[in-house]
């Protein structure tokens, strides 16, 4: 009997450890999918198993944001979610935010409180500010680099379009008047810096059109674009076309074929013929209206089916 308790004890202790450890949890690629598309894919370890499930369970109010998740998703990230959360009472929030438990605040008691609202940071769940390299896993102290007041952070683009109208950039009046002369003003965190670079490299065939610009207007445009430009390889594509980078195809590949021709649409790159308010910047789900998919109360019945 003695045995079996030690054995028990030292399978606890591990499993805690584990939990409470700066090592990744076993991935998995429907919560990086599902969680890491509009921010990033948060550790379990960071919420304890009962603040999870009552965030998996108030997804159509989610911090002011509509998600919609099939039953077989929700249960799979949930049971990831769980395996791997904290067992902590500092790992747990009345408001369910990760920047609200005991272990965040402790953790975080030196960043000068004019940090958070730094322009490079903008909020405490921006974590990739400065946890550089967090999106691949690393959350260890040498990988953290604090920005200095007006500097640029590493990674701009802390969160997906998907987000609604919290994600959009400071505008730029030059960007939304040339730009968007032609087609809408594709927000920069669509395509990463190197992307963005090319494009505005070679105006003079901009995708058959010649789109060429005075180098001032040029360059105060591209710097714009890099400034708030993504950084993952899911935000490039060879072409150049954001309808071609994985996170737009992740994100649309349950539209029917027959969508994307249909008049009131014509091609992948007219977003406004289903992100009605995407002028205003508002890119939420609650805006879209696909043509052919229903409006009001149907709307959320007809997004779970096609998704």
């Amino acid at each position: 009997m003695k045995w079996l308790v030690v054995a028990l004890v030292f399978v606890l202790s591990s499993t805690m450890a584990h939990a409470e450890s700066g090592k990744r949890p076993p991935d998995n690629p429907k919560w990086k999918k599902e969680c890491g598309s509009c921010h990033i894919a948060y550790p379990p370890k960071l919420l304890r198993a009962i603040d999870w499930q009552r965030l998996m369970e108030g997804l159509d109010n989610h911090f002011g944001t509509h998600l919609v998740l099939g039953a077989g998703d929700n249960k799979e990230i949930f049971d990831f979610l769980q395996l791997h959360a904290g067992f902590r009472a500092k790992n747990s929030a009345s408001s369910l935010r990760i920047s609200d438990t005991p272990w965040f605040t402790r953790a975080h008691r030196k960043i000068p409180s004019n940090t958070w609202s730094d322009p490079a940071v903008k909020n405490r769940a921006n974590c990739e500010a400065c946890h550089i390299n967090a999106g691949s896993g690393d959350w260890s102290k040498r990988s953290i680099r604090v920005p200095k007041a007006g500097e640029k952070a590493p990674h701009a683009d802390g969160v997906h379009a998907d987000a609604g109208k919290r994600a959009l950039p400071p505008d730029n009046t030059k960007w939304k008047e040339e730009c968007g002369s032609c087609h809408l003003a594709y927000p920069p965190r669509f395509l990463i810096a190197a992307d963005w670079q090319k494009l505005m490299g070679r105006l003079g065939k901009h995708f058959d059109a010649n789109a060429e610009l005075n180098p001032k207007d040029n360059k105060e445009i591209l710097d714009f674009l890099i400034y708030h430009a993504a950084y993952r390889p899911k935000y490039s594509a060879p072409s150049l076309r954001i309808s071609d980078t994985p996170w737009f195809t992740e994100l649309h590949d349950e539209i029917p074929n027959n969508t994307w021709s249909d008049p009131a649409v014509k091609n992948r790159a007219n977003c406004a013929a289903c992100h009605i308010n995407v002028e205003d910047g508002d890119w939420s789900e609650d805006s879209i209206h696909v043509p052919g998919g229903p409006d009001g109360e149907k709307k959320k019945a007809w997004w779970k089916k096609h998704r």
